[in-house]
């Protein structure tokens, strides 16, 4: 417990984390002491591939089974959430549908459902928000059943080298395909994952 304290107290010195994140760790990590368990110090845990990863890229929305198309789905982020809509990446199946910063944003992947390449674009934002109103689903209403789902999701990686990552995975036993500047991967629990260089974005 001491020698852990001491990592957390230098952790804190060299402006690692917060005052307020030295507080509570230590904080937990005594009542997980005094509960008698055992408290594992940094230094012990499992070493890491060295990636930083500093943002979600974005997340992919799939509605194919709901019986909607997924226009209805692009439209709805798009009214509801003021999400922001790029018709060049919008390719008549699925729709890139940014937010937050221009430069290392996020954006939501609205695909799947029936395919339609005469679709509109998107509507502009804050109109009706279709299918449940603008609550979202009915309101207080009872809630429809999930059918849609996240099926991948995009992290930006920090000091992007698609060589060096792929082969830094490959150590790990995860094999990986690239994608321009991404790397595409699944997790061990089933899980899409989209590695990507902080240069990758929609605007």
């Amino acid at each position: 417990m001491d020698r852990f304290i001491l990592n957390m107290l230098k952790e804190f010195e060299s402006g690692r984390i917060s005052r307020r994140q030295l507080i509570q760790t230590i904080a937990v990590a005594a009542t997980a002491y005094a509960s008698g368990v055992e408290i594992v110090d940094a230094q012990t845990a499992p070493k890491t591939l060295g990636l930083h990863t500093t943002a979600v890229n974005h997340v992919s929305y799939d509605v194919s089974g709901t019986g909607v198309t997924w226009t209805e789905a692009r439209d709805w982020y798009v009214k509801v959430f003021g999400m922001d809509y790029t018709p060049e990446h919008d390719n008549g199946q699925e729709a890139f549908l940014p937010f937050g910063p221009r430069t290392a944003g996020t954006f939501w992947l609205t695909r799947g459902g029936a395919r339609d390449v005469n679709a509109p674009p998107a509507a502009p934002r804050g109109g009706a928000a279709g299918r449940g109103g603008s609550g979202g689903g009915g309101g207080r209403g009872a809630a429809p059943p999930v059918t849609a789902k996240v099926d991948a999701v995009g992290l930006t990686i920090d000091d992007w080298d698609t060589k060096k990552i792929a082969a830094a995975l490959k150590k790990f036993d995860v094999d990986s395909k690239p994608d321009g500047e991404s790397l595409h991967i699944v997790d061990p629990f089933g899980m899409e994952l989209h590695l990507t260089s902080p240069k990758m974005s929609t605007y």
